[in-house]
């Protein structure tokens, strides 16, 4: 099932007229697992380093895969533990801009519903650059930060964990480099087979048979339009067939007439 979706990020996506913003924060950090969920290339699509302040990250049990909460939430996980500095409670991640509606659905189905897509500021680190451009190892640079507070937030859809944190989920910051070193193998190349992909494929191919549908009925329906208008042109014809000549046989004249009056003046095959 795909990830529950806010009423403050429908409303959001709604008049969103350039293109919609997303902050990964997890798996989807890595390009190239990002295309495998698009299904391309990510042409037209820009990233940059972003924070979004007041989360924390943290593994979900189980899993190789992260999940992030609001603070207030989260820190019941810290229960009887120390909890994380002030400036720790923020989640370091990647702002993607310019996915098309299509692209926030395959989304989505990627996250599931352990998931809901909220509409939340965050704060980009640094110039956006295309997509295409980004390192084939990392996803985002994780450079030491003076002072993220520099620049203007920017509102961005993200995934917000859903399940009761206190059974799903560990104390512990879900780290991208051990990811990447430990784990994407299991997301990207011969290794992958998730369950997730097989349904954002299925997806996929859903809306592009839909696609080809669609274009082969519209030809249809333009095809039936030019008949009708042929058979109205020929049933015209006969009602009225024009006169275009005479021929005089003595005390008659003989009309002769273009179209099917003309049958009985030539020798055609039956059938005609």
């Amino acid at each position: 099932m795909a990830a529950r979706v806010s009423k403050e990020s429908l409303e959001h996506e709604s008049i969103a007229d350039s293109g919609h913003s997303l902050f990964f924060y997890g798996t989807l950090l890595h390009p190239a697992v990002l295309k495998r969920v698009l299904g391309h290339e990510g042409t037209g699509l820009r990233h940059q380093p972003a924070l979004l302040d007041g989360y924390t990250r943290h593994h979900v049990r189980d899993n190789t895969y992260p999940a992030v909460l609001p603070w207030d939430e989260a820190k019941e996980l810290f229960i009887g533990m120390s909890e994380p500095l002030l400036e720790e409670r923020n989640v370091r991640g990647s702002l993607v801009t310019g996915f098309s509606k299509l692209d926030v659905d395959l989304l989505d189905i990627f996250e599931g519903d352990e998931y809901e897509r909220r509409l939340v500021s965050v704060n980009p680190l640094a110039d956006s650059q295309p997509l295409s451009v980004a390192a084939a190892d990392a996803g985002v640079l994780f450079d030491p930060i003076s002072n993220p507070w520099e620049t203007a937030s920017v509102k961005a859809h993200t995934y917000v964990w859903v399940k009761p944190a206190k059974s799903t989920l560990d104390p512990a910051i879900w780290s991208y480099d051990t990811f990447v070193r430990d784990n994407l193998h299991q997301w990207i190349g011969s290794d992958a087979s998730r369950e997730s992909y097989t349904e954002v494929d299925r997806r996929r191919d859903a809306n592009n048979q839909s696609i080809v549908s669609g274009a082969g009925q519209s030809e249809a329906t333009e095809i039936a339009k030019i008949v009708q208008k042929l058979d109205i042109v020929d049933k015209r014809d006969e009602a009225q067939p024009p006169e275009v000549l005479s021929k005089d046989s003595g005390d008659r004249k003989e009309k002769y007439q273009f179209g099917h009056a003309m049958l009985p003046h030539f020798c055609l095959e039956k059938g005609y």
